[in-house]
C-alpha cells in the first residue's frame, strides 16, 4: 500500500500528539540524543598579524637564506635563478605586508608548527583552529588562541610584547594596503 508524503507527515504528527498524553515518554531518537548530549564546540581563532610576527623573528624565517641564495646566484652568473628569485621578492613582500598589517591567511607560516597543533588544541580544549569565524551558533565558543600559537615559534619577550601591541589595533583595511584609489 502506498501513502502520500502528506499522509505520512500527518500520521507522525497525530501519533506524536497522542503519545504526548501518555504517562511514559517515548524513547528519544538517536539523532536527538546526540544533539542533546553534544557539548559546546570550542573554536580557537587567531590574529594572523601575531603569527606573522612570531614567524618573522623565529628560526623558521628563511628570508635570509633566500637573500643569500640570490646573492650567490648573482655571483655565479646564474641569470635565470637571479631573475626567478628577483621576481619572487616583490610578491613575497606584498604577501608579508598583507599578513603583517591586514587580514590575510598565514597557512604557509603555520605549516612550520602544524605537527604541534593537535597537542595545542587538546591542551586548550579547542575542537577547531581557524583563521576566523564569521558566524557561530549558541553551542559554539570562540576562543582567541593567538598568543598560544605564537609560543610555538619560541618567541623572545620582545616579540611577545610586539604581538600583544599589534593586537591592540584593528587590522588595516585591504583598500589601504593595496593603495587602490579606484
Amino acid at each position: 500500500m502506498r501513502i502520500s508524503a502528506f499522509t505520512a507527515v500527518l500520521a507522525t504528527i497525530v501519533l506524536a500528539a497522542g503519545c504526548a498524553h501518555q504517562s511514559e515518554p517515548l524513547p528519544a531518537s538517536p539523532s536527538l540524543t546526540v544533539l542533546a548530549d553534544q557539548s559546546q564546540l570550542r573554536v580557537g581563532v587567531y590574529d594572523n598579524r601575531g603569527i606573522l610576527m612570531a614567524w618573522f623573528f623565529s628560526k623558521y624565517n628563511d628570508l635570509a637564506n633566500m637573500r643569500k641564495e640570490y646573492e650567490q646566484a648573482k655571483l655565479a652568473g646564474d641569470d635565470e635563478r637571479v631573475k626567478e628569485l628577483g621576481a619572487m621578492g616583490p610578491k613575497l613582500q606584498r604577501r608579508l605586508h598583507f599578513q603583517g598589517f591586514g587580514r590575510a591567511p598565514v597557512t604557509e607560516l603555520l605549516a612550520h608548527v602544524e605537527d604541534q597543533l593537535p597537542a595545542l588544541a587538546k591542551e586548550l580544549g579547542v575542537d577547531v583552529i581557524a583563521f576566523e569565524c564569521n558566524y557561530s551558533g549558541d553551542n559554539v565558543e570562540i576562543v582567541d588562541i593567538t598568543l598560544d600559537l605564537v609560543m610555538l615559534y619560541d618567541p623572545s619577550p620582545e616579540t611577545i610584547k610586539s604581538v600583544k601591541d599589534v593586537m591592540k589595533h584593528d587590522p588595516v583595511a585591504l583598500e589601504e594596503l593595496t593603495h587602490d584609489d579606484h
